[in-house]
């Protein structure tokens, strides 16, 4: 893992062939980190492409800002890194609110993006975001690590769990995170997504709460391939052998 400064905060990075044809950039989801995808997408799409993923702001080893979590400014973000390796087009990749920058990138800068993978992406709008924007971090981590420990039957230790508590303490509860989720909601809203005319890949957990969302999302794109794999939210972005190759 490298780090580079962007706008003067650090932000770690990863960079796999970089002398690979059709860049793909991977973003991660909230309160995660660069780390879901390194033994998962990373190995296989690095064969044949250049590789790129990122912790996005106050995520994983990059540098803690208080502010800016807005769609804007993350994909702003996103942009600012590829004009720093000289990536002028590229495919992106992203899980969970990771694919609303994802998705925010390639409507507002459609000339940089070539293709859209967008793995069990939510809908800002949806009834089950907008209970999550209403609980502390505490109990949001709580629920999210029940339904991890579930699904996958491996149980985080107290330490861990305080640990990634102390994290997303500081994402949630600390800054203006909740705030920017309404502002972020407002400016997907507005975009004009059925004109967004490129290939998207749609992969969704057969058992996610956001399962439907996939079938919506899929009458939304005009260019979509909508795909259900094993699992639900937690667990689909450890299973690579069910992501379809960026150049299929």
């Amino acid at each position: 893992m490298s780090k580079i400064e962007i706008d003067g905060r650090q932000v770690y990075y990863v960079d796999r062939n970089p002398s690979g044809s059709d860049p793909v950039i991977l973003i991660h989801g909230l309160f995660s980190n660069l780390s879901v995808y390194l033994f998962t997408f990373v190995p296989p799409l690095s064969a044949r492409h250049r590789v790129f993923a990122y912790d996005m702001r106050s995520h994983g080893n990059s540098e803690r800002r208080d502010e800016g979590y807005t769609l804007s400014i993350l994909s702003e973000d996103l942009f600012r890194l590829m004009d720093a390796f000289g990536m002028e087009r590229a495919s992106l990749c992203g899980y969970s609110y990771g694919g609303t920058v994802a998705i925010h990138g390639a409507a507002t800068h459609p000339e940089r993006v070539k293709k859209l993978a967008l793995i069990d992406t939510p809908d800002l709008t949806e009834q089950r975001f907008l209970d999550l924007l209403g609980m502390g971090s505490n109990q949001a981590v709580d629920e999210m690590l029940e339904i991890y420990a579930e699904a996958t039957r491996v149980q985080i230790s107290e330490t861990k769990k305080n640990r990634i508590k102390k994290r997303s303490a500081f994402l949630f509860d600390n800054n203006q995170l909740q705030e920017n989720f309404k502002e972020s909601r407002e400016q997907l809203v507005g975009l004009d997504l059925k004109s967004l005319n490129i290939p998207v890949l749609l992969l969704y957990g057969k058992k996610s709460l956001l399962h439907d969302t996939g079938a919506m999302y899929a009458d939304t794109f005009p260019n979509a391939k909508l795909y259900y794999g094993k699992g639900d939210h937690n667990t689909l972005p450890l299973s690579s052998h069910q992501f379809p190759t960026m150049h299929s």
